[in-house]
């Protein structure tokens, strides 16, 4: 279970249903079971005979000979080296030597522990089934999907992941992708204060390109600032005031309306961010977030992700002054 490549490494998403086929709990449950039968019976039998002390037959050897085929077939494809290699000493012993049942009992009792502690190691993290819907497995990566008629290995082609968020945001802000598939295992794993973090890093993607659109400049000291290190509020200051511009704007109040009210529902939101989120997830605050905060907070994000990939992405802004009341031209993702 440790490399990437195998059904069932760490960071897959399965089914309970799943689980149980591809571990054979039938045969898993079966195994333990009559192993711990022989070792009841042997310890019984050494009770019994204790000052005559008897070999196994060679049908109770046969018995339990199969148990341990099926113990070992469980620990070949869960990688329990442990207990593969005490089932080997087993047979090994038993094919030496005639078993006496104290020999089997203490074989058998010891393995039977060891199994119970390797495969207690062995963790399965249960989801929320309502959350089930967040988590992308590691296999798919934190990579936006490749394009169609592009490269991509056979698990993306055969099974491609679900979006997290709507595929014109996904494509209009790859940037963002790493957050927004980490916010959602974050979510789906109940690490709400994690979910939240990544959803605002999310959201400062959102924030750097609507500045950007704007034709924002942030300065400290005389001094120019890039986007990408300046401060949320000193990006929603300006861009408000740009905003404020549009009024100005040599077009149809029809159209001034459309910009103002798309560029302030973003502000909005933004502002909200940073106000109820980001404020206190950066700087420590010890706020505790509760499930359907985190969940409200994604909606959110989701939502103002997409109203902006309605009319920019990271590569492609809308005319300073808007020109027509049409939308900007299709980012060169779509």
């Amino acid at each position: 279970m440790s490399s990437a490549g195998e059904p069932f490494a760490p960071g897959g998403l399965r089914s309970l249903l799943e689980i149980m086929k591809a571990f054979n709990a039938a045969l898993l449950c079966h195994a333990t079971s009559t192993l711990a039968e022989y070792a009841e019976q042997s310890g019984q039998m050494h009770q019994m005979y204790a000052y005559n002390a008897r070999p196994l037959t060679k049908d109770q050897l046969e018995k339990i000979t199969l148990s341990l085929t099926a113990a070992r077939l469980i620990a070949v494809f869960l990688d329990l080296v442990e207990i593969q290699d005490a089932i080997q000493r087993v047979a090994t012993d038993m094919k030496a030597t005639s078993v006496s049942h104290v020999s089997m009992h203490y074989w058998l009792q010891n393995l039977i522990e060891l199994m119970k502690n390797e495969l207690d190691k062995r963790k399965v993290f249960a989801l929320d089934p309502a959350k089930s819907k967040y988590y992308q497995a590691d296999a798919f990566g934190v990579k936006p999907p490749p394009l169609p008629n592009a490269d991509s290995n056979e698990l993306l082609q055969a099974h491609p992941p679900e979006p997290l968020f709507s595929e014109r945001a996904i494509k209009a802000f790859p940037s963002a992708y790493m957050d927004i598939v980490e916010g959602g295992r974050c979510l789906a794993l109940n690490r709400n204060n994690a979910a939240i973090y990544h959803l605002m890093q999310v959201a400062e993607v959102g924030l750097r390109s609507l500045a950007w659109d704007r034709r924002v400049t942030v300065t400290k000291w005389k001094k120019q600032v890039p986007l990408e290190f300046a401060q949320w509020g000193d990006m929603i200051g300006e861009i408000q005031k740009k905003n404020e511009l549009i009024n100005h704007w040599p077009r149809s109040k029809a159209l001034r309306e459309e910009a103002s009210r798309y560029y302030k529902r973003a502000l909005f939101e933004v502002d909200s961010f940073n106000e109820i989120f980001r404020k206190h997830i950066s700087h420590a605050r010890g706020e505790l977030y509760e499930p359907d905060v985190a969940i409200s907070c994604w909606g959110h994000v989701y939502r103002f992700m997409d109203m902006l990939a309605e009319r920019m992405s990271e590569t492609n802004r809308t005319p300073n002054v808007w020109n027509s009341p049409k939308k900007a031209k299709p980012s060169v993702f779509d």
